[in-house]
């Protein structure tokens, strides 16, 4: 079987040509994005932030004098549970409302089960493809599509996953992609893959058939300044947590390779921006906030008793970000989110912590116990019950590096030192 993709690879090598011949040369604008992982909105503690489904429709709209060919690598969202429906269903809205022309199903979107995969594909316009599943599936799952001069197909490292998750067959990575270059060959069309996988995994298949023209594959961080190249094959990335798009051209080849941050110079799409305002409605009419897991912990004394005894210290809080933490999310639409009160509040997953600002009103914001922890007992027995000692560790649980990426613990400490 090897022996025979091999000789077959050689061959649409030397057919290559042909992709372009079969149709007039046509320009292109090509845009690329995907590993949104479920980041719809700019988030974290460095300014300026980037990314955003508003922004990257605006990106897209904006394309003039030129047709586009607009892919996503999905990966829509990361992880299982109610709010992760509603984010990839978010997703496929605003993918549609920018005008994408294929999805790619990944491992990841599949684990949120049949009905949601049905409602994102329904969503999205019908745009997910997942050339490994076979034809005539339950789900009504594209194996492959064609845009203008382009076949477009969606593949993944990891079938048992659709399998498993979606109770369809999928078969081994090698044998569908065989059978797409034919395809593609036979309709005289450019191929181009959205890969489930990373760099080593699109490189090997750029090996195993070289008449593919272009594989998108998944990467941590940032897009590369330039794209890879094996042999006829360009091979590129938009990074993750959709903070960047990558833009090309294609006339006879994709040429122009330009990767995108997606800073605050570009404006939100007002159609996009009527669909998140959407989501956030349903996030907060869900009652998300009120079903966070809560563990059992040492009861919160709130800021003011705090306050009250630590003055100084008080002061230095009182005229940092911190002490203002919850209203900035609360003038942005998300004083309701999970993924972002947890970092604005204190204790929100402990079971004396945070429930809302009229509930709990001396635990709004970055407090004092968000670093120090619950200190109820310190202030009821101060001599006795000693506050344990802030470092660096402290701040690691809402300063991640996908969040806050410039933090650095020396510098920061020295804006709050108290």
């Amino acid at each position: 079987m090897k022996l025979f993709w091999g000789l077959f690879g050689i061959g649409g090598a030397l057919l290559g040509g042909y992709y372009q011949a079969s149709e007039p040369a046509k320009q292109w604008s090509v845009i690329v994005s995907g590993d949104t992982l479920g980041y719809l909105s700019p988030c974290g503690c460095t300014d300026p932030m980037s990314g955003g489904i508003r922004r990257r429709a605006s990106v897209a709209k904006a394309v003039q004098g030129a047709r586009l060919l607009f892919l996503d690598n999905g990966s829509l969202t990361k992880e299982i549970g109610r709010q992760s429906e509603m984010k990839a269903e978010t997703m496929a809205e605003a993918l549609k409302s920018a005008g994408v022309d294929a999805i790619n199903l990944t491992s990841l979107d599949a684990q949120l089960g049949k009905g949601s995969i049905l409602s994102v594909s329904r969503l999205s316009g019908e745009k997910l493809v997942a050339t490994q599943v076979p034809e005539g599936n339950e789900l009504n799952l594209k194996r492959w599509t064609v845009e203008g001069p382009f076949l477009i197909g969606g593949f993944t490292t990891k079938p048992e996953s659709l399998t498993a998750n979606l109770g369809v067959s999928a078969r081994d990575l090698d044998a569908a992609a065989g059978e797409f270059a034919l395809q593609a060959l036979s309709m005289g069309k450019t191929p181009v893959v959205l890969l489930e996988g990373g760099q080593d995994d699109a490189r090997v298949l750029a090996r195993a058939f070289p008449s593919l023209r272009l594989i998108v594959y998944q990467t941590t961080g940032d897009p590369p300044l330039e794209p890879l190249r094996e042999g006829d094959a360009l091979l590129v990335t938009p990074g993750d947590r959709g903070r960047s798009i990558l833009r090309m051209s294609f006339g006879t080849s994709f040429t122009g390779y330009q990767s995108q941050s997606l800073g605050p110079e570009h404006p939100d799409d007002p159609g996009v921006s009527a669909v998140y305002a959407t989501y956030l409605k349903r996030v907060s009419g869900s009652d998300l906030l009120e079903r966070v897991p809560r563990a059992k912990d040492d009861a919160f004394a709130g800021n003011k008793s705090c306050v009250s005894c630590h003055a100084v210290a008080g002061d230095v809080w009182k005229k940092s970000a911190h002490s203002h933490a919850l209203e900035t999310l609360e003038k942005e639409g998300h004083a309701r989110d999970p993924d972002c009160v947890s970092c604005h509040v204190v204790g929100l997953t402990s079971d004396t912590g945070f429930r809302s600002r009229q509930i709990t009103p001396e635990l709004t914001d970055v407090g004092c116990e968000s670093c120090h922890g619950p200190g109820q007992a310190h202030s009821l027995k101060p001599t006795l019950e000693r506050m344990a000692k802030v470092a660096a560790k402290s701040c690691m649980p809402c300063h991640t590096p996908e969040n806050s990426p410039r933090f650095d613990y020396a510098a920061y400490w020295a804006k709050i030192k108290h």
